[in-house]
């Protein structure tokens, strides 16, 4: 009488072939954990320098240029007044702040870091000002964002 079953080689290559699929089933699995987790922190990063953008373009847009103030207008600081109103963005401690009646207030969580930011004014043939933002994440992994616009509007001078 014939014992019926598997070999042990039968049962060895099995559970080879088993675990060679599981272990890319898992490592595909990882990856897009890792994945997700990084498009997570990008969105967030996203949604946080368009945050920052929009608060300097309506800001920009509804105030005039300061050309008064000695460092009004240079690579880290954006003057602009209204009336007796002054906003002042600054860039410094790797966030960019928006001062307002002695308040000092970060555009960035501290989940991020400004790299770098720089303001310029163009005045060739109409009135604007260049922003460049160089934003990434503070866990150490690289997730540069650069961004770059221009604001123009008919109350600068």
């Amino acid at each position: 009488m014939k014992i019926k079953g598997f070999t042990i080689i039968e049962t060895i290559i099995a559970i080879t072939l088993s675990g060679v699929v599981f272990s890319a089933i898992l490592g595909t699995y990882v990856v897009f954990q890792r994945t997700e987790i990084t498009l997570d922190r990008l969105r967030i990063l996203q949604k946080q320098t368009n945050f920052a953008l929009s608060r300097i373009v309506d800001k920009s847009r509804d105030y005039n240029l300061d050309t008064l103030s000695a460092n009004c207008l240079n690579n880290t600081h954006l003057c602009l007044r209204n009336n007796n109103e002054l906003i002042i963005f600054l860039y410094e401690d790797e966030n960019i702040f928006m001062i307002k009646d002695s308040i000092k207030e970060p555009l960035f969580s501290r989940q991020f870091k400004v790299t770098e930011a720089s303001f310029n004014k163009d005045i060739t043939n109409h009135p604007l000002i260049n922003i460049q933002i160089n934003v990434q994440d503070q866990k150490g992994e690289s997730l540069p964002l650069f961004i770059e616009t221009s604001i123009s509007s008919r109350s600068y001078k």
